[in-house]
């Protein structure tokens, strides 16, 4: 009796052994082929962010032209003096009609991707904390664009920190959109691998500043 329960014991842990790395192979396959297909999109991806964005920052300024107009007819006795309303109808229309065209090719995502890229830097487009999380928690479209981008928005409070890397307060439109493409999918072995490098070459630059200044490390 003993001699079976032992039997049973082990082979049940070698069964549940192999059940495990197979889960896990199939679990590595699976992510690493993830992992592919979010490179392969990642032109589709970067336009699509930067549209919306981009669509976003412009219907705030379009808002505010809007408003100046309205104010303006009102001012200037206009017998038929427009609403905000629909002078920003009439805007919005107007820019869709611009920036309509769908790019069917990697080489036309990222082209055009690179054209809003140059137009918001000539406009020296920022966004401030205040503004981005006020995006988070009202646009609807945004949020799901960046669902199907897989960025993961469980702490969408906490995202505004992640994207300004260099702790100034806003965000450029090129640190929105390289910071949202990097923020997508699980993280990957090459990502921890990075930040392990990166900690190391501070560790030695921290070291060699400490050398010249004379400073002890104990």
């Amino acid at each position: 009796l003993l001699y079976i329960l032992l039997f049973l014991f082990v082979t049940i842990g070698i069964f549940n052994l192999i059940m495990a790395v197979f889960i896990d192979n199939v679990t590595d396959g699976s992510t690493k082929k993830r992992q592919q297909e979010l490179g392969l999109n990642a032109p589709r991806t970067g336009w699509v962010i930067a549209s919306e964005l981009r669509h976003l920052i412009l219907a705030n300024m379009l808002r505010k032209e809007a408003e100046d107009e309205a104010a303006a007819e009102d001012s200037n006795g206009v017998a038929r003096a427009r609403r905000v309303s629909k002078i920003m109808k009439e805007k919005v229309a107007n820019l869709r009609e611009m920036y309509g065209y769908k790019p069917h090719t990697t080489a036309e995502y990222e082209e055009l991707t690179d054209q809003i890229r140059d137009e918001m830097a000539d406009r020296k487009i920022v966004v401030t904390r205040s503004e981005f999380n006020h995006w988070l928690s009202t646009e609807r479209e945004l949020l799901e664009t960046l669902n199907e981008a897989e960025i993961d928005l469980s702490c969408k409070s906490d995202l505004f920190d992640v994207l300004d890397a260099d702790l100034s307060g806003e965000l450029e439109f090129e640190e929105m959109i390289d910071g949202l493409l990097k923020c997508r999918g699980p993280a990957s072995k090459t990502d921890i691998i990075a930040i392990r490098l990166k900690t190391r070459l501070l560790v030695r630059m921290m070291t060699q500043i400490c050398e010249k200044l004379g400073i002890d490390e104990g």
